[in-house]
């Protein structure tokens, strides 16, 4: 049997590659699937959006902000993100969906997603304190008319508005002046003031980014030729096939993990 003394895997890269792979796999089917059963009027087009939000808001915030806080917020913004562009229809959304209600209730549901993941990452007193301050600014903004379904308009190919841009920078700014609080409440000094200033300003980058394109990525999905996601999604899911069988060829062919 052949061996390479030469290369050497770290086992936590190996694991990392495993999740990349079955993170594909699951975007692909999603794709595939979506795509069979009617695309943007068929049943899988609500979970196909919340599932393709949270990837993006669980990569932007794991590079930036390390893995726990970003798969934490991850999976909260994404599902609020998709509730969000999922009930636009007044006549359609619940009732806790409609008006005041909804900035109230979006604006709460961030506020408590970036706490949380905040108290895994980074300790429970700046968590507590960033969460509820960040509910507080961010509800404000909502209820100023700055959400991030306030420039959406589904039937129109989306645009590069002022006012979008304006919106995130509110929201950057409510976030950034929370991290900026919470820093100098749980640890006292300049230096942790100024880690939460960075922590708060990188939430709210990561969540302008996602806020302003996710029109664009819609718009661009639901105008692709017939089949064509399906095809995309495919081959996401044979390259996740590839980066899963990886761990197993490195056993077949005896190369070292430590």
């Amino acid at each position: 049997m052949w061996t390479s003394a030469a290369i050497v895997i770290d086992h936590h890269v190996l694991a990392e590659i495993s999740i990349a792979g079955i993170i594909c796999d699951v975007m692909g089917g999603l794709y595939l699937a979506y795509d069979l059963l009617g695309g943007r009027h068929g049943p899988l087009r609500f979970i196909t959006r919340i599932v393709t939000y949270t990837l993006f808001f669980c990569l932007g915030y794991s590079i930036l902000l390390g893995f726990p806080f970003g798969l934490i917020a991850g999976v909260g913004l994404g599902l609020a993100l998709g509730l969000e562009f999922g009930y636009l229809n007044p006549l359609q959304a619940p009732p806790a969906f409609r008006g005041k209600r909804r900035s109230l209730f979006f604006g709460f549901l961030r506020g408590m997603c970036f706490g949380m993941a905040a108290l895994f990452a980074f300790g429970w007193v700046f968590g507590l304190v960033f969460g509820l301050l960040t509910s507080i600014g961010l509800t404000s903004v909502y209820l100023l008319g700055f959400s991030p379904s306030s420039e959406f308009l589904v039937v129109e190919k989306p645009r590069l508005r002022p006012r979008a841009i304006v919106a995130s920078i509110m929201r950057g700014i409510s976030t950034g002046t929370a991290g900026a609080i919470a820093g100098l409440v749980s640890e006292r000094g300049v230096a942790s003031l100024l880690f939460g200033l960075e922590v708060g300003l990188v939430v709210g980058l990561v969540s302008a980014i996602v806020s302003i394109f996710s029109p664009f990525i819609e718009w661009w999905a639901d105008n692709l030729p017939v089949r064509r996601l399906g095809t995309f999604g495919t081959f996401l899911l044979l390259f996740g096939l590839v980066l899963q069988s990886l761990q197993y060829w490195v056993t077949l062919f005896d190369i070292p993990v430590r």
